[in-house]
């Protein structure tokens, strides 16, 4: 029994993202309940692995938490313009990946995404908690570690 414990509590789900030319991959994962993230540039690491999640005042959400299987993935590509910057037209191209976590077998947040071929950008979306349909959040769990 405790050696299946042990095995249940080393499984982590792991998930990846890439950008449009294949140069940047993005590494999202739960490992021992605690969502991550990492960043390589040509196989070259950026980002360490770090953490991701909040503390609120419903939950804490940065620990204890399980990646979903399914990931929803889009190709963004997107042309606007700004008048006031340097090259005002601008043509966006990025890999978006949608990936939600759990916590106890509830929807917390999805953690949303964006890959282009020169930057990473990310987002949260909550989901209501029972009868709470915002919250407050008290802490950013979420930080970067640098090689």
């Amino acid at each position: 029994m405790a050696a299946l414990l042990i095995c249940g509590a080393i499984k982590a789900e792991e998930k990846q993202i890439t950008s449009p030319d294949g140069k940047i991959l993005v590494t999202i994962s739960d490992k021992n309940g605690q969502p991550s993230y990492s960043v390589s540039y040509n196989g070259t690491p950026f980002i360490h692995s770090s953490p991701l999640g909040l503390v609120t005042n419903v939950g804490d959400f940065s620990r204890d938490m399980s990646l979903g299987q399914n990931v929803r993935s889009n190709k963004i590509d997107e042309t606007y313009t700004l008048p006031n910057i340097k090259q005002s037209n601008v043509h966006y191209v990025a890999t978006e990946g949608i990936y939600r976590f759990s916590q106890q077998g509830k929807m917390i947040y999805d953690v949303i995404f964006r890959v282009s071929d020169r930057d990473v950008a990310f987002k949260y979306k909550m989901y209501p908690q029972k009868n709470t349909l915002s919250c407050i959040v008290k802490e950013a769990a979420t930080s970067f570690v640098l090689p």
